[in-house]
């Protein structure tokens, strides 16, 4: 019987979190955030006290949740502690127990830390967190053949470029995006990815900026007349 009640909980905790990220789909991060609380109150203990491992990683989600609700709001501090909070968890389950199905999700983690402590103005601290999502995604990517990921690689790639640029180091910057439009110019062209192509026009943009910031006049031009030709298709 307690067994049974047991599993009625983590039903009930499975069940917040469903909504929650419903919640969160529909932009009402006040309810996505209580939510969530109500599904970490019922797997923190199973999970804390009572080692239940099936149950972890549904943990880690719901501080991952919650923390996309609270940088919703506009508590980027709030939302760093909660990040920390599903990175431990997820460092366990992947470099310990060797869950490295959840590879790209610790991934993620750091990514999110990583544009939450750059939206609150530290770039450098920014810059270290995103050198780790490379790490995790250039692995996964290049050395493990998950192709499939490689939209995530050249997110990081743009992410960590915008950092740098914040603190002025805009040949880094170039050099960064030129590694996103490469895998993007792959997806979008070779594979079809259409979905893909505002990213692209993106990059190409936000690489004219950097080149601007050089004096580099008519580069800049050209890679602006690339994100026109890309955005009029």
């Amino acid at each position: 019987e307690p067994e049974g009640r047991r599993q009625l909980a983590i039903d009930l905790a499975t069940t917040y979190l469903n909504q929650a990220a419903e919640g969160r789909a529909l932009g009402d991060d006040h309810a996505t955030m209580a939510l969530c609380d109500r599904a970490i109150k019922i797997y923190e203990p199973l999970v804390t006290q009572e080692g239940r491992q099936e149950v972890v990683n549904e943990l880690a989600k719901a501080y991952m949740t919650k923390a996309n609700a609270v940088v919703g709001l506009g508590d980027h501090r709030a939302a760093v502690a909660l990040y920390d909070r599903v990175i431990e968890i997820r460092e366990r389950l992947v470099n310990q127990e060797w869950r490295q199905e959840l590879a790209s999700d610790l991934a993620d983690a750091y990514m999110n830390k990583a544009n939450a402590i750059l939206t609150s103005g530290d770039g450098r601290k920014a810059v270290v967190l995103f050198d780790r999502v490379l790490e995790i995604y250039e692995r996964l990517v290049n050395r493990e053949g998950r192709w499939e990921l490689a939209s995530n690689l050249a997110k990081a790639y743009m992410n960590k470029a915008v950092a740098v640029h914040t603190f002025g180091d805009n040949h880094g910057a170039v050099a960064l995006f030129d590694r996103a439009i490469a895998i993007l110019e792959r997806l979008v062209n070779q594979e079809g990815r259409r979905e893909l192509a505002s990213e692209l026009a993106n990059a190409y943009m936000n690489k004219a900026n950097a080149v601007s910031f050089l004096d580099n006049k008519l580069t800049a031009v050209a890679l602006y007349d690339r994100v026109i030709e890309i955005r009029e298709r």
